[in-house]
């Protein structure tokens, strides 16, 4: 499979796509269904939680003001991302573009 358009369409719907990453205090085990809608898990491994948003249904600060409600002051740093071109294209070659990032 290949693409040959440009860049914008190779990331489609990801443009609303964000990673936000937390940085815990002390290992946290929240249950992962749980998690509101537009909010999905991407990496956990205890102290440190990756997280992708969909900011079609839940804005950054609206989803960092929940991760604060729920790992109230166990949190010591917060970053927002964009997907990155690199997942993207690693997406496109694996097959799985509808899967998260």
């Amino acid at each position: 499979m290949g693409y040959d358009g440009p860049l914008q369409g190779l990331k489609g719907g990801l443009a609303s796509k964000r990673n936000i990453k937390l940085q815990l205090s002390k290992p946290a085990f929240n249950d992962l269904r749980d998690f509101k809608k537009g909010i999905k898990v991407i990496d956990d491994n205890h102290l440190t939680k990756k997280f992708q948003i969909d900011m079609q249904t839940i804005s950054p600060i609206s989803a960092i003001d929940y991760f604060m409600k729920a790992y109230k002051n166990n949190i010591i740093d917060i970053s927002v991302e964009e997907i990155s071109l690199e997942s993207i294209i690693t997406q496109w070659y694996t097959g799985d573009q509808g899967a998260r990032l």
